[in-house]
């Protein structure tokens, strides 16, 4: 079983509760497949706090020394 790590709580109880909100009837259809594996057990969606999530250093800005410490997460230097 493949595992995701996020730090977006929301995302997380939005996959795992599949009951649809008002925030997340404007997600078309055709993207609700990882709610689909997650619910045939084929992949896990758990938390992971901000400080430990090294994609940030991927995905967004980050500060100095925030972004030392995702790298160092990578295993780089």
């Amino acid at each position: 079983m493949y595992m995701i790590n996020s730090d977006s709580q929301s995302a997380i109880a939005a996959i795992k509760n599949p009951v649809n909100h008002s925030r997340t009837k404007h997600i078309d259809l055709r993207h609700h497949f990882i709610r689909d594996i997650v619910s045939k057990g084929l992949m896990s969606m758990e938390y992971i706090p901000t400080e430990s999530n090294s994609a940030d250093a991927l995905t967004k800005g980050l500060q100095r020394m925030k972004h030392a410490t995702a790298i160092q997460l990578f295993g780089m230097e």
